[in-house]
């Protein structure tokens, strides 16, 4: 490319240029034996081979080893100096640019086109300068006599070959490259530790060093250093604190004392930290992280109730605990606050559920659940066992009188003092009992219409009552009328088809919902079937004899329903009989009687109601 505009295939023919690039003849080696890796460069590549004669397989195999062994070599001291990288014939140095283009180069091997199986390429900008990668910070680790660096190579493997670590004791000036050899990454793409490792050797764990880290990539330039890091040599860390006394100020504060041996503290540690649980076997919390390993004293002052307090002496390499806790407890004689906010709902499956606001005390222990059936009562405890959620769950019975359920909660610390009982919290039991049905009297006439009788239901919490019909050849009834008036028992269908046949029933309907379907009866599409009948009735003191015969019946008939009514109340269904004759002992001397009689036929139809007089 031209400046910013991409040359014709003509003029990228005309300008296109190559350059063979081979090693260099031995003669010009020879000024730079001091580089090392340029010797390691002349041995692959000039050194003498072990030669043999002998063909067999295993010959041929160790000649394959050993080229293949000056090849990694070769290339290893490539990477690592650019002087031995342009004496191999593997670096190339473009002195004949314009700054304002833009180039591309291709890499392959020269031998016939034919030939050629592999072609690299890549693209140069002259004015862009490519800044190097900064280093991460190493991390520090202190040894005896030693220090420990390593840094993070993730995103620098393909950039760095190498590394140089510079070492001082002032970290403002005076760094000095640590060895003449470069720490170099020797862990391979994909491998699972992206870390570099060095190790540097110290004479004595007094002296406090300052580290940071260049990277060298392969064509000999070398970064910016890293952040500076120190560090410094410390005695094998063996033996932990010990805490030798504490003392409870106050009821509120703990202070704790430890013994630790000056001569380790001063060059081996970092700092002490102090751990807590609230028990044995509790969660450990680390309370305190110091800093100073001249310390032997800290104050907790947010003790828990009971404390069981554990000590460490710590470096950049390693952690010692104290094998044994040290317990202490604060004297508690005050109760939690008493739990708030309760809330609750029963479903329909009788699953009551209360919940509540928890408390906040650091010795809290849980709560006890309470409840009642009858708020004249005593509440009965429902958690056996402390309960640590504020959530609380139970099957309560629904068929029961009592339509309210009581919860209260009472909170309990570790020492067992125990809260006063929250406010009582009330909840309605669903109503999953239906109403019982209502009764039928009669089926018959006004007018033209069909007119119901029935008893209602009993049930005190009926809402309203639904008047179900449908067609005799029909199987779903629908609701042709709701009555809101629990106490009504008269219907008049006057939307009936005088040619239809009809089926009738009663719904009652609570006020949860829960509803009951009394027993259905047919109402005939015609007026109710005429039946002569001639009668007799015979009464004395303890009896009356009633008796019929059939004068004309328009078809067979199936039973007889005789009515009473007693002293001007009504006539009521009161036997069905398959005879035409009834003795009634239920008669008092004095007391005025009229009895009816309607014959059922075959075909469940019904006659009209013929009354004697």
């Amino acid at each position: 490319m031209h400046g910013d505009s991409i040359l014709s295939t003509e003029e990228i023919a005309r300008q296109k240029q190559t350059r063979i690039v081979r090693s260099c003849p031995m003669s010009e080696w020879e000024q730079y034996a001091d580089d090392k890796y340029v010797a390691i460069a002349a041995e692959c590549l000039y050194g003498e081979t072990q030669s043999s004669g002998d063909k067999n397989p295993f010959a041929v195999y160790q000649k394959h080893q050993e080229r293949t062994h000056r090849f990694s070599f070769a290339l290893y001291a490539a990477d690592m100096s650019p002087v031995a990288a342009r004496l191999l014939g593997l670096m190339y140095v473009d002195t004949e640019i314009d700054k304002s283009d833009k180039y591309l180069y291709k890499i392959f091997v020269n031998m016939p086109d034919s030939l050629l199986s592999d072609t690299a390429m890549t693209f140069a900008n002259a004015k862009v300068v490519t800044p190097l990668a900064n280093i991460p910070k190493p991390e520090v680790k202190s040894g005896n006599r030693a220090v420990h660096l390593s840094w993070n190579n993730a995103y620098l493997y393909d950039t760095y070959t190498s590394y140089i670590i510079e070492r001082s004791t002032n970290k403002d000036n005076g760094f000095e490259q640590q060895s003449e050899s470069n720490a170099i990454s020797t862990i391979a793409d994909g491998s699972e530790s992206n870390y570099v490792y060095y190790t540097d050797s110290l004479y004595d764990n007094n002296t406090t060093y300052y580290y940071r880290v260049r990277g060298v990539d392969c064509f000999g330039r070398i970064s910016e250093p890293s952040e500076v890091v120190e560090g410094r040599g410390a005695l094998p860390l063996v033996s932990p604190p010990v805490i030798s006394n504490y003392e409870v100020i106050g009821n509120k504060q703990v202070v704790l004392n430890w013994a630790f041996p000056d001569s380790v503290s001063k060059s081996s540690i970092a700092g002490f930290r102090v751990y807590r649980q609230s028990s044995p076997n509790g969660r450990t919390k680390l309370i305190y992280d110091g800093k100073n390993p001249n310390e032997r004293s800290y104050t907790d002052m947010l003790p828990d109730i009971t404390n069981y307090y554990r000590m460490s002496a710590y470096n950049t390499d390693k952690e010692v605990l104290t094998p044994m806790y040290t317990y202490v407890e604060l004297v508690d004689s005050i109760a939690p606050e008493i739990p708030s906010g309760l809330v609750g709902t029963v479903d329909t499956t009788g699953l009551a559920t209360v919940r509540w606001n928890p408390n906040r005390e650091r010795d809290l222990a849980g709560y006890r659940v309470y409840s009642l059936n009858r708020p004249d009562g005593e509440f009965v405890l429902q958690t056996p066992s402390i309960q640590r959620d504020t959530v609380f769950s139970q099957k309560i019975n629904l068929n029961t009188l009592t339509s309210m359920i009581y919860y209260q909660v009472r909170a309990v610390d570790v020492r067992d003092n125990t809260s006063d009982a929250s406010a009582t919290l009330a909840l309605v039991r669903p109503d999953t009992i239906p109403p019982v049905a209502p009764i039928f009297r009669t089926v018959g006439s006004e007018k033209k219409y069909h007119k119901l009788e029935w008893i209602p239901s009993s049930s005190v919490d009926v809402a309203r009552q639904e008047v179900l019909r449908r067609k005799k050849r029909e199987t779903e009834f629908e609701v042709i009328n709701v009555i809101n008036n629990s106490d009504e028992a008269v219907f008049v269908d006057k939307n009936a088809l005088e040619t239809e046949d009809y089926f009738y029933a009663i719904r009652a309907v609570d006020m949860s919902g829960n509803s009951t379907v009394s027993a259905t009866v047919l109402a005939r599409a015609a007026q109710p079937l005429t039946l002569k009948l001639k009668h007799k009735i015979v009464s004395d003191v303890k009896k009356s004899t009633i008796e019929w015969s059939i004068t004309t019946t328009p078809q067979p008939i199936d039973h007889y329903i005789l009515y009473k009514e007693v002293e001007e109340t009504g006539l009521q269904p009161y036997i069905v009989t398959d005879e035409m004759s009834f003795v009634d002992t239920e008669v008092s001397m004095g007391r005025k009687y009229r009895y009816g009689v309607k014959a059922v036929f075959e075909d469940m139809t019904e006659s009209e109601l013929i009354v004697f007089e």
